[in-house]
């Protein structure tokens, strides 16, 4: 069984280009969680600066792509689970309000 792909990495047309990260959400449509900029260390290694979508540093500066997908990946299950209780906070609102406009009314 594959595992589940939150981030998706645009494909700079060039180094100095930005990586565009987004996650597809349920309803199929596609946000932009953050972004990713190239650096040239002065030993020459490309460094990795990642935003999220506020444009702040999001994590620490490397030189591993690997730690980038990862944080990216945590980063976008972090958010959908912030919105999954939201929704759910959302229903037990509604349910407890339609209880009360039953409890008035009886």
């Amino acid at each position: 069984m594959e595992a589940k792909t939150y981030a998706r990495f645009s494909v700079p047309l060039s180094a100095v280009d930005c990586i565009i990260v987004s996650r597809l959400l349920s309803n199929g449509k596609k946000e932009i969680i953050g972004s990713v900029s190239q650096e040239c260390s002065e030993d020459g290694c490309v460094e990795y600066v990642s935003h999220n979508r506020d444009s702040e540093d999001a994590f620490l500066k490397t030189t591993s792509w690997s730690d980038v997908e990862n944080e990216f990946e945590r980063y976008a299950r972090r958010l959908e689970q912030i919105e999954r209780a939201e929704e759910i906070e959302a229903i037990r609102e509604q349910r407890n309000l339609k209880e009360l406009k039953l409890a008035i009314t009886h």
